[in-house]
């Protein structure tokens, strides 16, 4: 998928998330068309401070390899909660 944006706009989320690398921008843009909700709550109201700093820290989390798969999470929050592991 490929998204054109705007100069200004390109400009406003590099000085945003410190770079413009392209690749990172449009998997930005590519998750937010993927997540309808998200999506929504974009449209209706502007993102508060709290929610900038942790889409932020998501960021340099995801660039960092500060990650863990889906199945790695279900794993975990299966035990910790006592449901029967996947078979």
């Amino acid at each position: 998928m490929k998204f054109e944006i705007s100069n200004e706009a390109t400009m406003q989320i590099a000085e945003a998330i410190g770079h413009a690398d392209p690749a990172t921008i449009n998997k930005i843009f590519e998750r937010v068309a993927m997540d309808k909700q998200l999506l929504l709550s974009l449209i209706d109201a502007p993102v508060s401070p709290e929610d900038e700093a942790a889409i932020r820290e998501g960021l340099a989390d995801l660039e960092e390899g500060r990650t863990q798969s889906l199945d790695e999470t279900d794993d975990v929050l299966r035990q910790k909660f006592g449901f029967v592991p996947r078979s």
